[in-house]
């Protein structure tokens, strides 16, 4: 597809437990200017359509899911990674 851009992002993973993982490398592919997908741990992500804010810091996130039917959360500005 063309039009896409791709960028190399380090963002803080927390896991399904709300343990801090570490600092991870992503790539994130935008098309007019919104997330198209991430790659993170060799997974494929696309946006689900589900959007919202973390609780905890009142961040705006939306939700991200795999062909395997895994499951990220990641704030807008992608900064920060959820597990799920």
């Amino acid at each position: 597809m063309k039009n896409i851009t791709e960028k190399i992002k380090t963002v803080l993973v927390t896991d399904s437990n709300g343990k801090e993982c570490g600092n991870f490398k992503i790539k994130i592919g935008y098309f007019a200017n919104n997330i198209f997908f991430i790659v993170h741990s060799g997974q494929r992500y696309k946006p689900t359509g589900k959007s919202g804010k973390r609780f905890d810091s009142g961040l705006a996130v939306i939700e991200l899911a795999s062909p395997d039917d895994y499951r990220i959360w990641v704030d807008c500005d992608c900064n920060n990674v959820w597990e799920d």
